[in-house]
C-alpha cells in the first residue's frame, strides 16, 4: 500500500503491486525517515500495472475509470486481469467477489473506489513531503504481460515526475528502482528534478520482490536525502 501521515506521503506511481506491497513492508522504516505516522492507504497505482508513459497518460486524461465494462479487456494468465486499452492499463485485484470474478457486477462500485483514490491522490499537495516511488522489478511481469515493453526510458521518467506534479499543485521527490535489463541506456539520476535511479539485478524472486533488498534500497535512499 502507499503510505500517507499527517504532513508527508510515500506513494507507488507503479509500474506494478511490488511497488506499494514493499512500501508496506517497510512502514515502520519509511514512517522514521519521513518524521512523521505514516498509515496504508490506498491510491490507483497500488494494485495495477502501468509503465511510466501509461501512467503518465492516465493522469493526464479526462477519464479517471472506464466508462462501461465493455472496455475492459481479459489479459494474461490470471483470470482476473484485464486490460484498460485506452491508458494501457491493468487491473489485477479488481472485480472480485467470493464466487469469482464478476466485472459488470462489480463496476460501479471500482469506478466509484478508482474516484475517491484519485480525489485522495490529488489532495497530497496539501501535504509538507511527498515521495513518489516508481518501480518495474517484479520478476513475474514478462509472464503476466508477455512481449509488453517493460523498459524505463529517460523522457518517461521526466514526463511522470512533471504530469504528477502539475496534478497535486506541489513538488515532489521521486525514486525509480530498475532491473538492469528493464531500462534504456541513459537513464540516470537527475538531481536537479529531484529524480534518483536505483539498478539491481534480477534476483528471481516472487512478485513480492527481495525485502532486503528493498530495505537497503530505501534506507539509502533516505540516508542520501538527509
Amino acid at each position: 500500500m502507499s503510505l500517507i501521515g499527517k504532513k508527508s506521503a510515500v506513494i507507488s506511481l507503479g509500474s506494478s503491486c511490488q511497488t506499494a506491497f514493499q512500501l508496506g513492508q517497510h512502514a515502520g522504516l519509511l514512517s522514521k525517515a519521513m518524521g512523521d505516522e505514516l498509515a496504508w492507504s490506498r491510491l490507483p497505482f497500488d494494485w495495477t500495472t502501468a509503465s511510466p508513459a501509461d501512467a503518465s497518460g492516465w493522469l493526464r486524461g479526462p477519464l479517471r475509470f472506464p466508462q462501461s465494462a465493455e472496455a475492459l479487456v481479459p489479459v494474461g494468465i490470471k483470470p482476473a486481469g484485464f486490460l484498460w486499452p485506452e491508458h494501457g492499463v491493468y487491473f489485477w485485484h479488481d472485480f472480485q467477489t467470493p464466487d469469482g470474478v464478476d466485472v459488470a457486477g462489480t463496476f460501479e462500485h471500482t469506478q466509484n473506489m478508482y474516484l475517491r483514490h484519485f480525489r485522495k491522490l490529488k489532495k497530497l499537495g496539501d501535504l509538507d513531503q511527498v515521495v513518489a516511488v516508481v518501480s518495474n522489478t517484479q520478476h513475474n511481469l514478462g509472464d503476466l504481460l508477455p512481449g509488453a515493453n517493460l523498459s524505463y526510458r529517460q523522457d518517461d521518467i521526466v514526463r511522470l515526475k512533471a504530469v504528477f506534479e502539475r496534478m497535486i499543485g506541489r513538488s515532489c521527490r521521486m525514486l525509480f528502482v530498475t532491473r538492469d535489463d528493464r531500462c534504456t541506456a541513459g537513464v540516470t539520476n537527475l538531481a536537479d528534478r529531484d529524480i534518483t535511479v536505483v539498478r539491481i539485478a534480477d534476483d528471481a524472486s516472487s512478485w513480492t520482490g527481495n525485502n532486503e533488498t528493498w530495505e537497503k534500497i530505501l534506507t539509502d535512499y533516505f540516508a542520501m536525502a538527509d
